[in-house]
């Protein structure tokens, strides 16, 4: 019995070690991120397309896509609060 919690502990000591090493070296990478941003820097993503396994390849800026992600996310605050959005609106 005391070798199962110490094993629990163990396990749990372990788990929480690799978070907070994992969230560092976010952090770091971040930093680095911010250091080298261009706004006008043209960058691609492959975006998922359902029923196929073939995904489509979409290029914008780093502007443009800053613009999509804040769109994206006032508009699941505005659906949380319940409240009608239009992206166009808010410009």
């Amino acid at each position: 019995m005391k070798f199962m919690h110490l094993m629990g502990i163990l396990a749990i000591t372990i788990l929480l070690q690799a978070c907070t090493s994992s969230s560092d070296s976010g952090n770091a990478r971040s930093q680095l991120a911010d250091a080298n941003y261009d706004p006008d820097r043209i960058r691609c993503k492959t975006q998922a397309v359902t029923g196929s396994r073939l995904g489509v390849r979409i290029c914008m800026t780093n502007r443009d896509w800053n613009v999509q992600h804040e769109d994206a996310r006032e508009a699941m605050e505005h659906i949380k609060r319940g409240t009608i959005f239009s992206p166009e609106s808010n410009r």
